[in-house]
Formats: C-alpha cells, sequence, structure tokens
C-alpha cells in the first residue's frame, strides 16, 4: 500500500488449465527390465529360452476422452548370451519379443497419476544363434499398470508392471525359409518411463 494509492498483486506462477492433468498430446518412453521365457519346438524335440530380459518401448498418441489414451506403441522384450535348452541346446543365442501395437492407457482420475492399460498389435519371437536366425510373426499382446508422479506441469516420471506374450509362430530366416523352430513368448516386467502428456 502506497499513500493514496492500493497495489494490486497478482498470484505469481499462474499455470494454464491443462496443467498436471492428463490429456491432449502423449508421449512415454520406457526402459526396464524383468524376465522372459521362450518355448516351443525345434528340429529335434520341444525347446525353450529363459533369463533375466530387457524392455524399450516407446508409445506416441493423443487423449480420446476423458482420461483415456489412444496411442501407438514400438518396443522389444530382449534377452542377450544365453542358453537355448532342449534339442539342440546351444549357448549364446539371443532372443527378443517384438511388437508394433495399437495402445490404450487410462487414468481413472486425469489430475492423478494412476493409470492401467493394454496393448494389441503384430510382431513376434526372434532368435539369434544356434545356427538358425529367424523371426515368428504372429499377434502380441500386453497389460500394463502403474503410477506416474508429476515433475511437471505436463511431464511425469512412472513405474509399472507390464506382462505381455505372444503365441507360438514358426521362425523365418531373412530369405522368409523355416528355420525348423516355432516359438512363442512370454514376459513379466518391471518399467520406469518418462511421460509428456
Amino acid at each position: 500500500m502506497m499513500e493514496g494509492h492500493t497495489v494490486g498483486t497478482s498470484p505469481l506462477c499462474a499455470q494454464p488449465p491443462d496443467a498436471y492433468n492428463h490429456d491432449g498430446f502423449y508421449f512415454r518412453f520406457s526402459t526396464g527390465f524383468g524376465y522372459a521365457r521362450f518355448s516351443g519346438t525345434g528340429p529335434n524335440g520341444n525347446v525353450s529360452i529363459y533369463d533375466a530380459a530387457t524392455l524399450g518401448t516407446i508409445a506416441l498418441g493423443g487423449t480420446i476422452a476423458p482420461g483415456l489414451v489412444l496411442a501407438g506403441s514400438l518396443g522389444a522384450v530382449s534377452i542377450t548370451e544365453t542358453t537355448l535348452r532342449g534339442a539342440p541346446g546351444s549357448p549364446g543365442v539371443d532372443a527378443s519379443q517384438v511388437h508394433i501395437a495399437a495402445l490404450l492407457d487410462w487414468f481413472p482420475k486425469p489430475s492423478d497419476g494412476w493409470h492401467v492399460g493394454a496393448t494389441l498389435g503384430f510382431g513376434g519371437a526372434s532368435m539369434k544363434g544356434a545356427n538358425a536366425d529367424g523371426t515368428g510373426a504372429t499377434v502380441v499382446a500386453g497389460l500394463f499398470g502403474g503410477y506416474d508422479w508429476w515433475i511437471g506441469p505436463q511431464w511425469s516420471l512412472g513405474s509399472a508392471l507390464w506382462v505381455s506374450g505372444t503365441p507360438s509362430a514358426a521362425l523365418k530366416n531373412s530369405h522368409g525359409d523355416n528355420t525348423g523352430y516355432n516359438l512363442g513368448s512370454g514376459s513379466i516386467m518391471f518399467m520406469g518411463s518418462l511421460l509428456l502428456h
């Protein structure tokens, strides 16, 4: 207050209406670790690959209803330098479960961080090593849920549990020839993510 004058005050750091609210554009980068298993048949009987695994995904999309996101997702669960068990067995094998999928992510309360979601798309299991480099084309499905902590008006850091899998499919090499292996896959992963939403 100055003599003869009133000094008005305005709120500091006024936020836009969509701040700290899950709406609009959606971009999520996730990475994590967990367990994956690949199983099926080889030229001489049952085979399997199972070990600790890593995860990497990117999702890009937008909000289609309050708290509901539709996005496209690209990613892979990978095991490196592990053992193919069965007939024939082999050390030094890499295996991956890859996907290109549609993703739904639902925030029941858009201003809060709890969310659940699902993915459905195409991809499959792939293997490198054991004298049989190949990829199987099939459907890939996943379920996830977790929490995103606000670190800014539009940015969050999150953690979630992701479960995904594929049915068995024939692995074919780069020339389209059958390698003699049929593999399906399943994984359970703990992931951390950076989210712009």
